[in-house]
Parts: structure tokens; C-alpha cells; sequence
């Protein structure tokens, strides 16, 4: 039976062959007998398959995914909420932020810092508009870690199917570093977003045609990024070299030529960045040269090398700012990973390289000591590795074994259960790493006239972010604080001594840099061996009047009228 469609204005037609009800029956039955399977018989693997991932559709929904993108909202925002401190890292960028005008932002940083132009601009008008307090100058990497909670469901559900897009989405939201490091006065929470977002745009042009306008709008993205975040060119090399090698294999030259002209603008916006600031952080020698621990040894030459190889990939499933696993779950975690890469291989290899390719050329960069690899630096790989885990997992659950559906959801549990117990945990109790703030605090109340204050080298940069710029207890301070004028040294002076009122100590503290004094203010932070020893000789050299301890940070005030050293 023939059927003619007519659409309202008579412009088309369309024909199609319309069985009749006792032939589509018929048909049907025949497809039922050939699917229908002998009692006792074990499901097929498409049953399985259903059955498995049919009783998780609710894992597919807009509402869970939703709910999850919330709870990385809720987790970020209460690290960012909880107002701890800044630490030593946070107060070298913090000084350059508020010692320095717009004009001198692009200038060679003091204290061995650099960042991307974008992020120093912006978080110079977070200043400008809200303040110095430990919230504006945070505000810009929680933007950015909120930011990437719907552009990482995006890509995944690009990737994965939508259950697994869901369960990656999870990983994503409760993973310890990307919380961290979005209430951190650093660029590493917008590096994430910033690589998230140009997966995002290039998962959206390679599975469609490329007009000019999609052209354009690639090339622009690209070329902003190159600004913001110094890790997208790394983003763009892969995503280029996977676009162009596709059309290059498919020749399609109107498509090569497309993406020719958004590469074109890529390496000119970075060209533009490296004359800029690049040049001058790529002359600095701060993480050691040939053999440094920051360096990936590739090729590996040595059994030792291999090692170390080794070490320096595990901490996206071992490390604190990764999954935090075990070592024995790590490798279950690495072997489901390399099944899920293994898929999408077969699924879709142009995917796949999309997602690796800027893995290799980071590690590339390592190697030719031009990128330093590890924790915070290498922060934008980490949103691969819930993708490699839980299409691994599909992969599982989808297999022939009978139990595998089961396998994959413990496997998956005991993956996530480190992420998931530290958010909750770290939600109630959030993180600190040097409370400075309430030792300066407690000092501004209790310094006394003819007191005197001895700070250990570590201790200058917060304290006087703290002292110049909070002041002490609510009031300006009641010591000196006389900045010094810095230096691109990561130990750059910040402060100047005023003796005997305050005593700046060297990188190595020692008893005789102590002023002997009745009231003697001791303030420690960043604590290694050698402050934990200056503060056992101190006991030993006079008497201890008061002790206050806090996360990284001791304060303490000696009578040294006494001491016979």
C-alpha cells in the first residue's frame, strides 16, 4: 500500500510503503520466535546490556544531573565560604596583585610568579570592586570552578552515553583537587575551565559540517584562551593536530582550509602571549633544569627513570588532589580506565584523540623542560580521568560475564568512595593549610609596647598581606611594617626589619637572629625541621609565656632576658 503525504503548501511529497496489518504481524511474530530464548537459557548480551543499564535510566535524567551539578556548586562555594587564610603560594600573588597598577601587571612578578594576563586583569577588577579580603581575590577561581560543572556534563555526555555521563559528572563534582583549587588564590581552577571549554567547542564542530561562521567562532575561542590559561596551547595543539589529520584523512579541503585559518589565529594570539610575559617565564630557571623532579624523564633511560615515570602519573588516581586510591584500587582504577580508552577507540578514534592528544603534548613540553608536570600544573588533565573510568565501567557492564553489571557498580563504588567521603568530610570541615590571620590577629591584641616580633623568613609574605592590608585585630598595627621592594627571586624580601621592634629571619631560622628581649614574639609559618628546632632551643634559652598553635602556623611569646646562650 502506497501512502502520498503532502506537507500545507503542496511543496513536497513524500512516499512510503505501508504494510499491511497481516503482514506486520506476521513479521513481528517471526521476530519474537527468533528472540524469544529457551527457559534456562542464559540472557543474551543484549539483554544483559538492557538489564543493566535499562534499571539505571534515572542515572540519565536532567534532574539528577542537576542535583549533581549542585552539590559541585555547594561544595566549592562552602571551601570558598569557610575563609581560611591565604597560605605562602596565595599571599606571593596576592602582594603582586595590590602593590602593582594595571600598567605593571604584564611586568616581570615578584616573588618567581607568573600567570596569564587574563587572570591577573581579572582579578585586579575583583579588587577594584570588592576588596582585599581573601573573598574577592578567590572570586575568580570559584567562578571558574563553577563554571566547568556544566561545561564538563557537556562534554561528557558528548563522550559517554548518558548514565555514565552522569556517574563521570559525579566523580567530577566531588574530586578533592577541582574543589580545592576553586576557592584558591591561583589560575589552576580557570586553567580547567578554560580546557573544558575548548573541548566543548571542538566536540561540537567535529561531528558537524564547518561553515565560516564555526570557523570563526573556534578560532576566537581558541585565541582568547591562550590568554587566560597557559595550558591551552597545549588544549589547542591536540584539538588542532585531531581536526586537521581528520580532514586531512576524509580531504576535505574546504574543511582543512577552515581550520587552517582557526589554527592561524591560535598560534598568532599566542605568538602575541609569548612576546608578552611567556618569554620572560620561560628564561627562568625555577624548578630546577635537567633532571628536575618537575620534568617528565621522557624517554625513560634508566630502570629508576621508568619509576619515576610512573610515580609522577599516578597522582591523578593516588594523589591528593586526584582520587586518592590506594595503590592495589589505583591499579584496578588504571586497568578499568584503559578499557574504557580501548572503547572509545573503537567507537569514535577522532573523539578519542580529541580528548588524549593534549596529554601527549604536555608530557612533550615536560620532557623538553618547557612545562612542569605534576599536581596543580597538570590540574587541566584531571577531568579525563572519570571519562576513562566509567566508560570503562559501561564496558564491564555490558560484557559477557554474568556478573558484570554487579563488578562495575562495586568496582565504581570503591573507586569513588575516597572522592565522595573527603567532599563530605572537607564540606563539614573544610581545608586550611596556614592560618595566618588569627595568629596576626591574636598578635595585634596582645603586642605590647617594647615588645618585639621575630617572623622566620616564610612568614613575611602573609603576614604582611595581613598586617598592611587586613591590619591586626580590626586596627592598623601596632609594629612596624616597612615593605621592601621585592624582587622576580621567589626569596624576594617582602618586609624590611625594624629592629628591635621586628626582626625578618632567613631561610635558615637560627637562635641568634632572636632579639633577648622580656617580651619576645615568635611567629613561625610554612614549619619545617629548622623552625621546629629554633623553637626547641628557645625553650631551652628562656621561658615560655605564651603558645598558640594553628593549622601550619605557631605563634609564641618568650621571656629571653634570661638566656645564658
Amino acid at each position: 500500500m502506497i501512502r502520498l503525504d503532502l506537507d500545507a503548501t503542496g511543496a513536497r511529497c513524500s512516499a512510503s510503503v505501508e504494510r499491511s496489518p497481516i503482514r506486520a504481524i506476521s513479521a513481528q511474530a517471526r521476530l519474537d520466535s527468533r528472540s524469544a530464548r529457551r527457559p534456562g537459557a542464559p540472557p543474551s548480551r543484549v539483554e544483559r546490556a538492557r538489564s543493566s543499564w535499562w534499571s539505571l535510566r534515572t542515572l540519565a535524567s536532567p534532574e539528577l544531573a542537576s542535583s549533581i551539578v549542585a552539590v559541585g556548586v555547594v561544595l566549592r562555594v562552602a571551601q570558598y565560604l569557610s575563609d581560611r587564610s591565604l597560605w605562602l603560594d596565595e599571599s606571593f600573588l596576592a602582594l603582586n596583585l595590590l602593590a602593582r597598577p594595571y600598567s605593571r601587571l604584564l611586568d616581570t612578578l615578584d616573588f618567581n610568579q607568573g600567570a596569564p594576563p587574563a587572570f591577573l586583569l581579572a582579578e585586579k577588577l575583583a579588587v577594584d570592586a570588592f576588596g582585599s579580603s581573601e573573598e574577592a581575590l578567590r572570586l575568580v577561581p570559584l567562578i571558574a570552578g563553577i563554571v566547568s560543572l556544566p561545561l564538563y556534563l557537556y562534554v561528557a555526555r558528548r563522550v559517554l552515553a548518558p548514565a555514565a555521563a552522569a556517574g563521570a559528572l559525579l566523580l567530577f563534582a566531588s574530586v578533592n583537587g577541582l574543589v580545592y583549587y576553586a576557592a584558591e588564590l591561583k589560575q589552576y581552577s580557570l586553567d580547567v575551565a578554560v580546557a573544558l571549554l575548548l573541548l566543548a567547542v571542538a566536540l561540537a564542530v567535529e561531528s558537524r559540517p564547518l561553515t565560516v561562521r564555526r570557523a570563526l567562532a573556534l578560532g576566537g575561542v581558541g585565541a582568547a584562551a591562550v590568554w587566560v590559561s597557559h595550558p591551552a596551547v597545549f588544549m589547542l595543539a591536540g584539538i588542532g593536530t585531531t581536526l586537521l589529520v581528520w580532514a586531512l584523512v576524509q580531504r576535505n579541503r574546504r574543511r582543512l582550509g577552515l581550520l587552517a585559518l582557526a589554527a592561524g589565529a591560535w598560534l598568532a594570539s599566542f605568538a602575541a602571549v609569548y612576546v608578552v610575559t611567556l618569554r620572560e617565564l620561560a628564561v627562568k630557571d625555577s624548578f630546577g633544569g635537567a633532571g628536575s623532579e618537575f620534568y617528565l624523564p621522557l624517554p625513560p633511560t634508566s630502570g629508576d627513570e621508568v619509576l619515576r615515570l610512573g610515580r609522577e602519573l599516578s597522582p591523578f588516581l593516588t594523589g591528593d588532589l586526584g582520587l586518592q586510591l590506594p595503590v592495589p584500587l589505583a591499579v584496578l582504577a588504571a586497568l578499568l580506565g584503559v578499557a574504557g580508552g580501548i572503547s572509545l577507540a573503537r567507537r569514535s578514534p577522532q573523539r578519542l584523540f580529541l580528548l588524549v592528544a593534549p596529554v601527549g603534548f604536555a608530557a612533550a613540553a615536560s620532557a623538553l623542560e618547557q612545562y612542569p608536570w605534576g599536581g596543580r600544573f597538570v590540574l587541566f588533565l584531571l577531568p579525563l580521568v572519570p571519562l576513562a573510568l566509567l566508560e570503562g565501567a559501561r564496558v564491564l557492564a555490558e560484557s559477557r560475564l554474568r556478573a558484570g553489571p554487579v563488578l562495575a557498580a562495586v568496582l565504581l563504588g570503591v573507586v569513588a568512595a575516597p572522592s565522595l567521603g573527603s567532599a563530605a568530610y572537607h564540606l563539614v570541615s573544610p581545608r586550611t593549610v596556614e592560618e595566618t590571620e588569627p595568629a596576626v590577629r591574636s598578635l595585634g591584641r596582645r603586642f605590647s609596647r617594647g615588645d618585639a616580633l621575630y617572623l622566620n623568613h616564610y612568614a613575611q609574605y602573609a603576614f604582611r598581606y595581613y598586617a598592611q592590608h587586613r591590619g591586626a585585630a580590626g586596627r592598623p598595627p601596632p609594629f612596624p611594617v616597612v615593605p621592601a621592594p621585592g624582587g622576580p627571586e621567589g626569596d624576594a624580601p617582602a618586609l624590611r626589619s625594624s629592629p628591635p621592634a621586628l626582626i625578618v629571619g632567613s631561610e635558615r631560622p637560627a637562635p641568634g637572629e632572636v632579639p633577648r628581649r622580656r617580651r619576645v614574639w615568635i611567629l613561625l609559618s610554612h614549619l619545617g625541621p629548622e623552625e621546629r628546632d629554633l623553637l626547641a632551643r628557645l625553650d631551652g634559652m628562656g621561658r615560655l609565656l605564651r603558645a598558640e598553635t594553628h593549622p601550619g602556623v605557631v605563634l609564641s611569646l618568650y621571656d629571653l632576658r634570661t638566656s645564658s646562650r
